[in-house]
Formats: C-alpha cells, sequence, structure tokens
C-alpha cells in the first residue's frame, strides 16, 4: 500500500506510542502534506506564495479528492498560508481516515488528563522515518515524494523531534529553506509566534503576487 504525504506526515508526527508531537505544528505538517500531494501529482502548480490548480482531474483517493473537489470549484488562485490554515482545520479527518484504514489504533492514555492515543502501524512508521533518514545520509537517491516530505518536516519543526543528530537536522534544513511549502509553514508559525506575543509581525521577501492571480483568504 503507497501512502500519500499527508498519511506519511500523519504518521510521523506522532511517537511510536501515539502522542502527538509540538501540537500544531503536527497538524501543518499534514495540511502541507495535502498540497505537496497535489503539487507532486500535477494537480496543482506553486508559483511563489500561491497555488494554483492546473489539473482538474481526479486523483482517485477518495479524501484527496473531496478537498481538491473544493479547491477546484472555486475557480481561483490561494496564497499558501491560508491554504496551510484551511487544511489544519481538517486533521481529524485525517485521523479518521487513516484509523478506518488501520494505519492508527486508538488507545486510552491513562493519567488524570490524559487524553487518546493513536499508535501509528509500527513498520509503516519506521518505513517513512528509514526514507527520511537515507535521503539526509546521502544513502539514497534525491527521489520528488522524500525530498518534499523532508522539506515539510523541516518547516513544520518536526525535525527537532525525529532528528536526533545536529548534522542531519542542518542536512535536513537546506531541503526546507529550498522548499515553498516548508516555507509558508514558516510564515505561518512566524504569524502565530507575532500575534500570541501581541506584536506586528512582517513577513520578509515574500514574492509578488502573480499578475493573474485572485487571491483568496483575505489576501
Amino acid at each position: 500500500m503507497e501512502l500519500i504525504l499527508p498519511e506519511e506526515l500523519m504518521l510521523i508526527g506522532r511517537t511510536a506510542a501515539g502522542h502527538e508531537y509540538g501540537g500544531s505544528s503536527t497538524r501543518l505538517a499534514v495540511a502541507a502534506g495535502v498540497i505537496g500531494e497535489l503539487a507532486l501529482q500535477r494537480r496543482i502548480m506553486i508559483d511563489g506564495s500561491y497555488a494554483f490548480v492546473t489539473d482538474p482531474t481526479a486523483t482517485r483517493h477518495p479524501l484527496l479528492d473531496q478537498l481538491f473537489g473544493e479547491l477546484v470549484q472555486r475557480r481561483t488562485a490561494i496564497r499558501l498560508t491560508s491554504f496551510l490554515r484551511e487544511q489544519a482545520r481538517l486533521y481529524e479527518m485525517w485521523l479518521n481516515h487513516l484509523m478506518a484504514g488501520g494505519l492508527l489504533r486508538p488507545e486510552a492514555a491513562s493519567g488524570s488528563f490524559a487524553s487518546t492515543r493513536y499508535v501509528p502501524a509500527p513498520k509503516v512508521r519506521n518505513s517513512v522515518l528509514s526514507r527520511l533518514w537515507y535521503l539526509l545520509n546521502g544513502w539514497a537517491k534525491q527521489d520528488p515524494r522524500t525530498v518534499a516530505l523532508a522539506g515539510i518536516v523541516h518547516g513544520s519543526e518536526l525535525g527537532d523531534d525525529l532528528i536526533p543528530f545536529p548534522a542531519d537536522r542542518a542536512t535536513l534544513a537546506v531541503f526546507g529553506q529550498r522548499d515553498p511549502i516548508g516555507q509558508a509553514i514558516g510564515a505561518v508559525h512566524i504569524e502565530d509566534r507575532s500575534a500570541a506575543a501581541g506584536m506586528p509581525f512582517m513577513v520578509v521577501s515574500m514574492p509578488a503576487t502573480p499578475a493573474s492571480c485572485t487571491p483568496l483568504g483575505g489576501c
């Protein structure tokens, strides 16, 4: 069974025991996986900080097609940061999807304030992490899917939890700095941290809006 990016990121965005890493970072990672998967399948094109539908053909993945269909109906471009925030709100849909597929197993956690843990299928989770590990250590060809995975892991800051060695995290950062989706996650983090601190924020060196773009989400 070949997984798509949001499914892979859901699995590695949790510990082997089923605890979620980083809260909103994991949610943003899964959201970014949706964008990355659509780009890999050439359904959308990323131009600077915007995404455009280039091929409305269905992907044949039921949940991805449901989300993609809503994007196709808009007939307009969307800013990546707005797209990420929208998709992050749909995290539970991916959670339920992976549980239905047997890739996540719910378990009641112990303790007074404990919530349910969702334990990832160990072999599948380890397989995804191994691909990432081989890429960072130069032991595997730089296939587009794993490169996209690395960029999102860096942008969502999951690398701090998943990658134990500083040299490997430095390599991960190289992939993240090249990836527009990873950069968009970083922009969301900056906005959120500035808002939490009660300070105005400014995005530096954001690409200009393409002339043909009709952005959504208050852009």
